[in-house]
């Protein structure tokens, strides 16, 4: 019997991190199980599958080096050239696991990720109202990834060639590219190594560095955007809600906490019925989809969150509220689990209880997570058996 370590051992691509080959996914819940598992055991099997996978994630393609945020994958095995639509789910989940490792490592590297990654998140995907649209697209002007790569002949007209020479390596940037002839960019340098190679000063060559991204990031800015979905999908924005209170509160970002306050109160606001079920989107004061259960559970994670982040007992208060009527509209009658789909939703054969992870963690996974936390908080002690009993119950399945 192998278990749930050795299986990830097994697919661990131990050069470039991730499981498996190409196309190769982030595969977010199961970082996340390898932090939680580091944090609680100190193995280290599980610190170097996280931080191989951390490392070479945060240095490659997937990763937008210039505006900060994760694409959605990468099409290679190297996390090189990416698919390059960038999504609210990924990103929130991965600032998660960034500040986890950065929490347990002390690797500064981490802590920068998350903060570029928040960031990105309050000035391209902030709705006005304080919501949170879900994606950005990754074509612009009808090609792929056309706001994001680089002609190495753009660098000669845009850069002096002290600043050019520098981007040049730290990005691994060549006339014949890595993608259809351009350059997507990726870490190909310390500078240690740039400084070395030119003869200067390390902090010369992090002057031009930084000089040399400033005018990149000015000449993208007068490209085409990719367009945004400006969709404000609940259970993303739970998601995000949590990332960014927790981000603020450890790393001393105000702003970031402000930001998770104005999402929570739009969606408390105008993705809930009085009734306390709730809406699977809205958009521009459109509402659509009856919520499910992930739309009720994350959301009350990430409230949890918020209240521990800014100390407001009215997060708490809303939680609750979330989980009971999460219980009466999802739960099973003859166990502790969740269905996916409210009661008395006609549309559907079967209901489906989801207990597996996917691009997003499992609404049951959470739920028990969420029980837990609120039930120990509030002293209310049928919430932590009932977590109790929900993870028991995946016991064999897990």
């Amino acid at each position: 019997h192998v278990g749930i370590l050795g299986q990830l051992e097994q697919a661990f691509d131990a050069e470039w991190g991730g499981f498996g080959g190409a196309p190769k996914f982030p595969q977010t819940p199961t970082l996340e199980f390898l932090a939680r598992r580091h944090q609680r055991t100190g193995e280290t099997a599980a610190r170097t599958m996280l931080t191989t996978t951390l490392d070479r994630m945060a240095a490659g393609g997937i990763h937008d080096h210039l505006g900060g945020g994760f694409a959605r994958y990468a099409v290679d095995g190297t996390w090189t050239v990416p698919h390059f639509e960038k999504m609210l789910y990924d990103n929130a989940q991965l600032m998660r696991v960034y500040l986890d490792a950065w929490i347990s490592t002390g690797t500064p590297r981490y802590a920068q990720v998350v903060i570029d990654t928040g960031q990105w998140l309050l000035r391209e995907m902030r709705l006005p109202g304080g919501g949170v649209a879900s994606a950005l697209d990754a074509d612009s002007e009808g090609r792929e990834g056309a706001y994001y790569v680089w002609a190495d002949s753009e660098l000669d007209a845009i850069l002096p060639p002290d600043h050019a020479a520098v981007i040049r390596q730290r990005f691994g940037i060549t006339p014949d590219g890595n993608f259809e002839g351009e350059n997507v960019l990726t870490l190909a340098a310390t500078l240690d190594e740039i400084a070395d190679h030119t003869g200067q000063p390390a902090e010369r060559v992090s002057e031009l560095l930084d000089a040399g991204m400033t005018i990149l990031r000015e000449h993208r800015d007068r490209r085409v955007r990719p367009s945004q979905d400006d969709k404000v999908v609940t259970a993303w924005n739970g998601e995000t809600i949590g990332a960014l209170a927790l981000a603020g509160a450890v790393l001393g970002l105000p702003d970031f906490v402000d930001a998770a306050r104005d999402a929570a109160r739009y969606l408390l606001d105008h993705a809930r019925e009085d009734d306390g079920r709730l809406w699977r989107m809205t958009r521009q004061g459109e509402r659509r989809g009856n919520g499910v259960l992930e739309d009720a559970i994350f959301l009350a994670e990430g409230l949890i969150h918020l209240h521990q982040a800014d100390g407001d007992v009215r997060w708490l208060a809303e939680a609750s509220a979330l989980v009971d009527a999460a219980i009466r509209d999802f739960g099973r009658d003859d166990g502790p689990g969740f269905f996916d789909t409210p009661h008395g939703s006609d549309d559907l054969a079967v209901r489906p209880q989801s207990i597996q992870d996917n691009a997003t963690p499992s609404g049951n996974a959470v739920a028990a997570d969420v029980l837990l936390t609120l039930g120990t908080l509030t002293e209310r002690r049928e919430l932590v058996d009932r977590a109790a009993a929900l993870v028991a119950g995946m016991g064999a399945l897990m």
